[in-house]
């Protein structure tokens, strides 16, 4: 079976249209892989839950889609701001993408309520699928599943229990993907529900995060990736203390997307960099519940002075390791992150990184820049210091 798959699609009214992107995206997909079985997307299709860009996303399903079924969580971008909204929101997607959804599994009430808010599950083509919704997306905390959510999960991942499963939710799970907080950007009290299952392949979105980072990928009692977003990237972690985002100048000019050829629990996950039109790295290639077979780097990244060059009021960075970020630091108060390993599909080497001394620096002196690399798995360089005077204000 093969499955498109992308997460935050955002389609919406205003004038960056995504649309374009996903077309362009899945029809790069599909000249490398053939006809697929489904597509599967982990929230946020839209970008406010209007029923207008609902229609719009199905008019680009209708220009690439031919006998594929959908199947999609709600992000949330896509469920309003109420209860009443999610239930109404939940309606319309499922009324206007009609053409493209099978029927989930309803066997009583409990079903019934929980499909009307976005927790529903399908048997397809010998696999199970669930899609759940966190119920509450709190800026300033992290989501959760209700008690009802919670025990609808349960009750799907016993029922698909002898066969593979696929879990679509928007956001990663705490202690899967990425180093996580706890905060807005996972989801933190299911870990535990589905570990006691090795049958499961969980498929997240929200984090925009490309798919060059290795941690997009977890490998333990059950496996999980961090889908890909086809709209823009976003790179977390970028501030080390307190995992905020960053959301890099060029970030609109990127988009990724991913397929899934699969053999009852193996594997082979191919990923596209939608714009550059080119693969990115090897494929991953595993069974799904096996355990991380990957060796973690220990070693800090190699970074050195010569590195680095002042030139022309930009501060440069030429390397041959594939860095995560780095970070800058001027005169111990003001505190500059950069990146660009999103820009090279390869996977082999960062592009050369141009940073505008004028983004930063606001008056003409004498400075002093601590400068330090940052690995995929947080591994720090030795500290570059750096002297220079700056008068181009």
């Amino acid at each position: 079976m093969k499955i498109a798959v992308f997460s935050d699609v955002h389609i919406t009214l205003k004038s960056h249209d995504p649309s374009e992107k996903f077309e362009k995206g899945y029809n790069l997909l599909k000249k490398e892989a053939g006809e697929f079985d489904a597509l599967f997307i982990s929230g946020d299709l839209t970008d406010y839950g209007k029923k207008e860009e609902i229609e719009k996303f199905k008019a680009s399903l209708d220009k690439v889609l031919t006998n594929e079924k959908l199947f999609f969580s709600m992000g949330n971008h896509d469920i309003g701001y109420s209860d009443s909204d999610r239930r109404e929101n939940v309606k319309i997607f499922n009324e206007v993408l009609k053409d493209y959804l099978i029927p989930p599994i309803i066997k009583d009430e409990f079903d019934e309520k929980m499909a009307a808010c976005g927790n529903t599950r399908w048997d397809f083509n010998g696999v199970g699928i669930i899609a759940i919704c966190p119920t509450s997306y709190p800026l300033e905390d992290i989501p959760l599943l209700d008690k009802d959510a919670a025990q609808f999960l349960r009750r799907s991942l016993e029922e698909f229990s002898d066969r593979p499963c696929y879990l679509l939710i928007h956001t990663p799970v705490l202690d899967t993907v990425f180093p996580y907080a706890r905060n807005f950007w996972s989801c933190g009290n299911i870990f535990d529900i589905i570990n006691k299952y090795n049958n499961v392949l969980l498929l997240s979105g929200h984090i925009h995060h490309p798919l060059q980072d290795e941690r997009a990928l977890y490998l333990g009692n059950f496996s999980a990736i961090a889908c890909p977003s086809s709209v823009y990237v976003l790179v977390l972690g970028g501030f080390i203390e307190t995992f905020k985002t960053c959301f890099f100048p060029d970030a609109w000019d990127f988009a990724q997307g991913m397929y899934l050829d699969v053999d009852g629990y193996d594997v082979k996950c191919r990923k596209f960099d939608i714009m550059k039109e080119k693969e990115i790295k090897s494929p991953w290639e595993f069974k799904i519940g096996q355990k991380d077979f990957r060796e973690i780097p220990k070693k800090a990244p190699l970074f050195t002075k010569e590195m680095i060059k002042l030139e022309n009021g930009n501060i440069e960075f030429s390397t041959n390791d594939y860095f995560h970020h780095f970070v800058i630091k001027i005169n111990d108060s003001i505190t500059k992150v950069c990146s660009g390993f999103y820009n090279c599909p390869n996977g082999k080497s960062n592009p050369l990184i141009k940073i505008p001394l004028s983004d930063f620096i606001k008056e003409k002196g004498d400075y002093t820049a601590e400068i330090f690399a940052v690995d995929f798995y947080d591994n720090q360089s030795e500290k570059v210091f750096l002297d220079f005077t700056y008068n181009m204000i």
